[in-house]
């Protein structure tokens, strides 16, 4: 939760791109109400209002628009994580895998490593439903191979050797 002279230290930041801006006991305590409400946490605040200051020649500085820009960080965090960076554990209970992501892409946007997210989504699901859920490590054979890893050694993926004859 943000507290009203955190949410009035976010707006001093904004300040610096909107003059007519005021920081007044007040004004930050709505700011607080409302990023509350919306579940903005302050390292999110902090770096959208920055961004908004890079972004904006002339900003309009209101709560709408940070947390838009707080939403639009998150979704940059999110897609940069991939969508193949996360694998859900064994022992999920029926229906857990969406609530199981949901977690983990929650994690992922508030700045958490993949492997982080992993975890964090394994122990809330296990603690929710009073499951054991576990990981376990593929062999390097049963691994995915990634085309890209095996063309940086100068191997062929097969598709340039189609229609030769030996």
């Amino acid at each position: 939760m943000i507290e009203t002279y955190e949410a009035a230290q976010v707006m001093t930041i904004l300040t610096a791109g909107d003059k007519w801006l005021q920081v007044t006991d007040e004004q930050a305590a709505v700011w607080q109400l409302v990023l509350n409400r919306e579940g903005i946490r302050l390292v999110d605040a902090t770096e959208a209002a920055y961004r908004l200051l890079v972004q904006c020649e002339k900003l309009d500085a209101t709560p709408a628009k940070l947390i838009g820009a707080v939403r639009a960080l998150r979704k940059e965090r999110i897609a940069a994580a991939g969508d193949n960076a996360l694998t859900p554990p064994d022992g999920l209970p029926p229906g857990g895998w969406p609530e199981w992501l949901r977690s983990a892409k929650h994690a992922i946007g508030d700045g958490c490593t993949p492997e982080q997210a992993m975890a964090l989504a394994d122990h809330q699901i296990a603690a929710a439903h009073d499951v054991k859920v576990e990981r376990r490590e593929l062999p390097a054979s049963r691994r995915p191979l990634v085309i890209e890893e095996h063309q940086s050694r100068g191997m062929s993926t097969g598709r340039d050797q189609m229609g030769r004859t030996a």
